[in-house]
C-alpha cells in the first residue's frame, strides 16, 4: 500500500495498533446528485469469514438501511458510480450487494 501522505501513515499506525474487527471506509460522491443520500455496499465476499458474511448479509445491511432511513435520509444498499467519469450523461452503474445467502458460495 502506498503511504506517502502523513495522514495515511498515521491511519496505518492507528489501524495496526487497534486491529478492529469491523471497519467502515466511507467516501463522498464528488458532487454527484441522485435520489439517495447514502449508498453503500458491505463486503460479504468469499474473503470474509462465513459467519461474518452471514451477519453482514442478514443483520448489518438491513439495520443500517433502516436506521439511515429513520433518520430522515434515503439509503440504498448498492454502490452507485458513473458509467463514464468524464460524462455524467452516460448514466449510472451500480455494484449491488449480494442478496443471495453468502453461505451458498
Amino acid at each position: 500500500m502506498k503511504a506517502d501522505a502523513p495522514e495515511t501513515r498515521a491511519f496505518l499506525k492507528m489501524f495496526h495498533r487497534w486491529l478492529p474487527d469491523f471497519f467502515v471506509d466511507d467516501h463522498v460522491t464528488d458532487g454527484m446528485d441522485y435520489q439517495y443520500d447514502v449508498t453503500f455496499t458491505l463486503d460479504d465476499t468469499p474473503d470474509v469469514a462465513p459467519a461474518t458474511a452471514q451477519w453482514i448479509h442478514n443483520t448489518v445491511t438491513s439495520e443500517l438501511e433502516r436506521k439511515v432511513n429513520a433518520s430522515g435520509h434515503l439509503a440504498f444498499p448498492t454502490y452507485v458510480t458513473l458509467n463514464d467519469d468524464t460524462d455524467p450523461a452516460k448514466g449510472l452503474a451500480s455494484i449491488p450487494i449480494r442478496r443471495a445467502s453468502p453461505l451458498g458460495r
